[in-house]
């Protein structure tokens, strides 16, 4: 191993020993704003079959894809850097299993918003991209309330900003200009804030709604078997992190570092079959007592709606903080 790797790899396992314990703590740690949150939210509630293993499959793939493409061809170390982003998601989705596992059950009190003054707002092109996506999906959705509130301030926004621009240029005075300017921000500002929250209301509502389609009491299920193998894929998905961040912060051996990454996949996505096995002995066993469970489903949704209950938070936070 190379020099100082090993001590990093250790470094950063301690480091995430006491915020492991809390889902606040995990998320602290991550540092996700809240796109990241409702991005995690529609990614692991967007699994059809697979659930959250095939979430964590689709997290894992591209990094692989990428570190097979280094052994033939020089790659940037932007584009191996933001491979760290979906290890954090992957890290995330595995603490959280982790937290049931413990019996460390996420309270309601846990989800507070996550809202900073650093962290930007969410873009009114993403939400209307997504929205429009849903729709197109599913029809169906145009009758959802949410959505019809976000149609309807989003038209109201287009029509504040068409009469703007059709306002500004008959300003001449540098005074009414200014006026005329932080009147319109204002009025921009109050719709993206009331858009936010209708676009949280909406995602929340969508994750809560699957969650309900398989929610099961959580504290029936034997899940404390698991926490062995929810701690070892922690430990291994860090590790990966771990050595990519050594690798491209030191800019020495990056090529070999990874390789020896991409060497120990079938290790990684063994993790992953160990998991797969191990929810369908437990489906066997609550078979009689729990019809047509599904582990990986139940996950999801789960951690679909801790993440959509995050983003909610934050997007009420920051519609009070507009007011």
């Amino acid at each position: 191993m190379v020099e100082g790797l090993s001590k990093r790899i250790a470094g950063d396992w301690a480091e995430l020993s006491e915020p492991s314990l809390s889902l606040s703590g995990i998320l602290d740690y991550c540092g996700f704003s809240p796109e990241d949150l409702a991005g995690i939210a529609r990614g692991v509630t967007s699994t059809v079959e697979g659930g959250v293993i095939e979430y964590k499959e689709s997290l894992l793939v591209p990094l692989f894809g990428l570190l097979e493409e280094m052994k033939y061809k020089n790659i940037g170390f932007d584009a191996l850097a933001a491979q760290n982003a979906e290890i954090d998601k992957l890290l995330f989705v595995t603490l959280v299993q982790r937290l049931y596992a413990s019996g460390r059950v996420v309270s309601p009190e846990e989800h507070r918003s996550t809202h900073t003054e650093e962290q930007g707002p969410l873009d009114l092109k993403e939400i209307l991209s997504d929205v429009m996506a849903r729709i197109k999906a599913e029809p169906s959705l145009k009758s959802n309330n949410a959505v019809k509130l976000i149609l309807t301030q989003l038209a109201i926004y287009q029509r504040e900003r068409e009469t703007m621009e059709k306002l500004k240029p008959n300003i001449k005075d540098a005074q009414k200009a200014n006026a005329f300017r932080k009147n319109f921000a204002e009025t921009f500002q109050k719709i993206s804030g009331t858009i936010r929250k209708y676009y949280a209301e909406f995602i929340a509502g969508q994750t809560a709604e699957a969650r309900q389609h398989t929610r099961v009491a959580l504290d029936r299920i034997p899940l404390r078997g698991l926490l062995s193998l929810f701690t070892k894929q922690v430990r291994e998905f860090l590790r990966i992190r771990s050595t990519i961040s050594f690798a491209v912060e030191g800019k020495y051996k990056v090529r070999e570092i990874c390789v020896h990454i991409l060497n120990e996949k079938e290790t990684f996505f063994s993790l992953l079959d160990q998991e797969e096995a191990s929810y369908r002995k437990l489906e066997k066993e609550a078979a009689g007592k729990i019809p047509e469970l599904s582990l990986r489903s139940l996950f999801a949704a789960e951690i679909g709606f801790h993440t959509a209950k995050f983003v909610e938070n934050d997007a009420a936070s920051r519609a009070a903080d507009n007011t």
